[in-house]
């Protein structure tokens, strides 16, 4: 008795030491951001609130098990079982996404992770959620939700909806125009969607990027680039690019472009060599002017990183192909979009313009003065899916149509004769 009496004192202090070096760690993080100032380009696990902290740390600590059982076992059990504490006081049941399988190559769908980590770091106003890609948790997901990639649903295979509680997603990021397969076996099977497309079936839609206006403090001005940064920049037209086939007509394009102006194509379409990795946006960044941002489908609302990941962080003009909608989603005077020109050509009298015109080419990056680029917002879709699993709050789809949803039909893509007369590619 006086062992296990001991044993239990001896617990007891080491966890409310760790609660004592949580709260004076906590504080003195809130300190250290405080003092190092605010910007909106900071990491967003800058903005980790204290009581968000304590409460996800404390709920995993206090749902101790037997001693024999290992700690990853016991906090499986405590994201799953415990109830956990909200920003507000009260306690809510931890509600489990299963992902059935991966997003490409990242198993995690790019959150940095699993469990409830990334809600954390989200700042989502409902944290109350993980994630895990262990199908031996199918019994217990709240949601299961299954990206419709390539390969899929041969490679993935589908899963049984267990419980009549359960909401499966469809997950997509990829224009339809891209499917190498039909939907039709998935209709039925899905009650939420969560997609780039602006579209009324679409409950949780996530863009590629978006536009965020600063927020400075008085007299705080933005940061440009070191003086001589123009002069450096003496090529014109650069595009990276691998997907020589793709269902669009970019690669027809960017040859005729190549007619009139200065083109370098890296990767596999190309006959440039470009450094792998770093040193080759560091080229780019230095000596190019234009970057063509061609997307592989012209679809509506499909912008990807290949537009906002060039504006994100560097100093060349986008030259857009797609069928997004440009002006309603980027600054104004921010791209050139290939569709305001008659043809290839026109579009290369322009460019030489702008490369001649030192005052027009600076003019581009304005809006840098007022606006930066989130390039990675889907954890707002995530922090909106956990919020819809506790407040039920959406339209639940029952015998919903997929394949009439993800239609080349519903996302307006277009091919063949009818984009090359939307783009101008014949003179």
């Amino acid at each position: 008795m006086d062992k296990v009496r001991l044993m239990r004192e001896h617990m007891g202090a080491r966890f409310r030491n760790r609660i004592v070096l949580i709260i004076f760690g906590a504080i003195l993080y809130q300190l250290l951001v405080f003092y190092t100032g605010n910007n909106e380009l900071k990491p967003k696990w800058h903005h980790l609130r204290t009581t968000a902290l304590l409460g996800s740390i404390v709920q995993l600590n206090v749902s101790r098990t037997a001693p024999g059982r290992d700690r990853a076992s016991r906090r499986r059990e405590a994201d799953a079982i415990d109830p956990v504490s909200t920003f507000d006081g009260s306690t809510v049941s931890m509600k489990t996404i299963l992902f059935w399988n991966s997003f490409f190559s990242q198993a995690d769908y790019g959150l940095g992770g699993f469990g409830r980590g990334p809600f954390i770091r989200g700042r989502c106003r409902v944290n109350a959620c993980r994630t895990t890609n262990d199908r031996n948790l199918l019994s217990r997901a709240d949601a299961v939700l299954v990206h419709g990639g390539y390969g899929f649903p041969a490679k993935a295979g589908l899963p049984s909806r267990l419980s009549p509680e359960q909401v499966f997603v469809f997950f997509q990021f990829e224009p339809p125009s891209l499917l190498r397969f039909g939907l039709g076996n998935l209709n039925g099977l899905f009650n939420l969607t969560f997609t780039y497309l602006e579209h009324i079936d679409t409950d949780i839609r996530s863009p590629y990027g978006r536009v965020r206006r600063r927020r400075r403090t008085p007299g705080e001005k933005y940061r440009q680039p070191e003086r001589g940064w123009v002069g450096n920049k003496t090529r014109k037209a650069v595009w990276i690019v691998s997907d020589c086939n793709p269902v669009s007509k970019r690669m027809e394009y960017a040859n005729k472009l190549a007619e009139y102006i200065q083109v370098d194509i890296f990767g596999k379409c190309g006959k440039d060599d470009c450094p792998a990795g770093r040193k080759c946006t560091e080229r780019i960044e230095r000596f190019y002017k234009f970057y063509l941002a061609f997307e592989n489908s012209v679809c509506d609302d499909y912008i990807t990183e290949k537009t906002f990941g060039i504006m994100y962080k560097h100093h060349l003009i986008p030259v857009v192909l797609g069928g997004g909608p440009y002006r309603r989603s980027l600054p104004r005077n921010s791209f050139i979009d290939v569709r305001d020109f008659r043809s290839p050509a026109h579009l290369a009298r322009y460019l030489h313009e702008i490369d001649r015109n030192r005052t027009k080419f600076v003019e581009y990056f304005a809006w840098k003065e007022d606006y930066y680029i989130e390039t990675a917002p889907r954890i707002d879709g995530f922090c909106r899916l956990c919020e819809i699993l506790h407040t039920g709050n959406y339209p639940y789809k029952r015998d919903f149509n997929v394949a009439n949803y993800w239609s080349r039909d519903t996302a307006h893509c277009v091919k063949g004769e009818e984009e090359e007369k939307l783009i101008h590619l014949k003179d």
